[in-house]
């Protein structure tokens, strides 16, 4: 039986999973806290992730939007809140959700996934702060959304 080299990956495929590593800090960030600290093996995980369920064959525009969240960061909450009501199916909102499953999966961020009790005027007045921050942010992300849709 001969030996089987191992292929050196080429530059292009380390600056692709060094983007997607850098793509998935950016979201994580948005989804745990700006303070949370990232295990590499979670973003080696996204990547891997990203490599399997996108084959490249998405929409020009919801690349843009991707592109334009990665120079931009401060737009992506308004972003996902807009995709999430007009256009919930967009690769964005499918790469938050791949990263989502992955955090869910670390014992460091449990925390951030589960239920802490809480009288019910305290959820009460969450929920009308939820809402209404949400709102906010859909309406601003609706107009950004549109902008990164054509490219700007």
């Amino acid at each position: 039986m001969k030996p089987v080299a191992l292929l050196r990956p080429d530059n292009a495929l380390r600056r692709s999973r060094q983007r997607l590593r850098t793509e998935g800090a950016l979201f994580a960030r948005y989804l745990v806290g700006p303070a949370a600290s990232i295990e590499n093996d979670l973003l080696e995980r996204y990547a891997d992730g990203c490599e399997t369920l996108f084959d490249g064959s998405e929409r020009p525009a919801d690349v843009a939007v991707v592109e334009f969240v990665r120079r931009h960061p401060w737009a992506l909450a308004c972003v996902d809140a807009a995709a999430a009501l007009f256009c919930p199916q967009t690769l964005i909102r499918k790469k938050l959700l791949l990263l989502l499953a992955v955090l869910e999966t670390a014992p460091a961020h449990v925390g951030s996934f589960t239920s802490v009790p809480r009288s019910r005027v305290g959820i009460l007045l969450r929920l009308v702060w939820w809402a209404g921050r949400n709102a906010g942010q859909a309406l601003i992300g609706a107009v950004v959304l549109w902008l990164a849709r054509r490219g700007r």
